[in-house]
């Protein structure tokens, strides 16, 4: 099991759907993962990450002016395969793949519910390399950085936007084996 806080950047989201987009500022992501050890200092499992983002909502006519400052959710579902672990200083490598769900998106200002109203849903895939510290076979301490690329709809975009997505996050972790298995 992992719990990590991370500083999180994601560039901006055009959405041709709403014919909004969405550029969100940095914020907090909370992480927590659910994984299974493996040999050779690996494991698999389960990630769930959550994060509520300042955000300006552009070209909604919802919003007063043509921009407005609002804040959203980010929520995402991956499946993560990770490499590196023991005692000592050790590097982590980290492969993740599932989905990013964008949604709860409010006009700072007014209080009122902006685009996408029933959230909106992303493949996503992602990597990330740090560095760890492992206390024991149980414990130990991560600094990782990821980059996710999420693969948002083109539906309503033009021909030259861009539906691929980047997110960043730098995030301090712990790790702690739980079980009669006592290595990461």
């Amino acid at each position: 099991m992992s719990l990590a806080v991370g500083l999180h950047q994601p560039n901006p989201v055009p959405d041709g759907g709403t014919g909004t987009t969405w550029d969100f500022g940095t914020g907090i992501l909370y992480r927590l993962s659910l994984e299974q050890a493996m040999p050779n200092q690996s494991s698999f499992g389960l990630t769930g990450t959550y994060a509520r983002m300042p955000l300006s909502h552009r070209n909604d006519p919802a919003c007063a002016t043509s921009d407005c400052d609002a804040h959203g959710d980010i929520w995402q579902l991956l499946a993560n395969f990770t490499l590196g672990g023991g005692q000592g200083f050790h590097q982590v490598i980290e492969f993740t793949a599932g989905v990013t769900h964008y949604r709860n998106f409010t006009d700072d200002d007014t209080g009122e519910a902006l685009a996408p109203l029933d959230g909106d849903n992303d493949f996503t895939l992602g990597v990330g390399y740090g560095f760890g510290y492992g206390f024991s076979s149980r414990t130990q301490i991560v600094l990782v950085q990821d980059l996710v690329t999420t693969l948002h709809q083109r539906h309503g975009l033009s021909g030259g936007a861009n539906s691929f997505v980047q997110q960043r996050t730098l995030r301090l972790g712990l790790r702690y084996g739980l079980g009669t298995r006592a290595r990461f």
